[in-house]
């Protein structure tokens, strides 16, 4: 069964509030199972995750330099700020922003969840390369004139360019 199930059946607000009264908090594993990373994100950002580039919201930033990243392998959402070489994860975007350590940063999530549920739709946060943006490029395997004139200004030569596989683009 999804997690849009069990929040339209009003099932999963019924277990935060059974958690809530014994004083179980959740852990980061067992939150994430209930709700999706990109719906915490967009919580305590205020920006839906997408493939678009965004300002950041921990420092001033007057041009949009970060975006979200799911990495395959392990899942895990990232928003990422690439002037700074910064990324975090759902809990550490909650470190951040209230200056939290780990485990205050999870309490926080279990105390917010039935504020950060309000208004979820399963299909809204499916983070997936449908909603990415498709970028084709073409390889070429001759440069021309421009772009050989353009690598020559930092002393790189066409054979410099073979050498180390690097293709020009169409």
């Amino acid at each position: 069964t999804s997690n849009a199930t069990y929040v339209e059946k009003g099932i999963l607000k019924n277990i935060l509030n059974f958690f809530s009264m014994l004083k179980i908090n959740l852990t980061e594993t067992e939150i994430f199972q209930l709700v999706p990373q990109e719906r915490v994100m967009e919580y305590y950002l205020g920006i839906t995750p997408g493939s678009d580039l965004v300002t950041s919201p921990f420092r001033v930033d007057k041009k949009p330099g970060c975006n979200f990243w799911k990495n395959p392998q392990t899942g895990i959402l990232y928003f990422k700020d690439w002037a700074e070489y910064k990324s975090w994860t759902a809990v550490q975007v909650v470190m951040e922003k209230y200056k939290l350590t780990y485990h205050r940063a999870v309490s926080k999530i279990n105390l917010d969840l039935d504020k950060i549920l309000q208004g979820y739709k399963e299909e809204d946060y499916i983070f997936t390369a449908k909603k990415a943006k498709l970028i084709q490029v073409v390889l070429r395997e001759k440069f021309d004139s421009h772009e050989l004139n353009y690598w020559k200004q930092y002393g790189i030569t066409e054979e410099i360019l073979l050498k180390y596989n690097v293709s020009a683009v169409k």
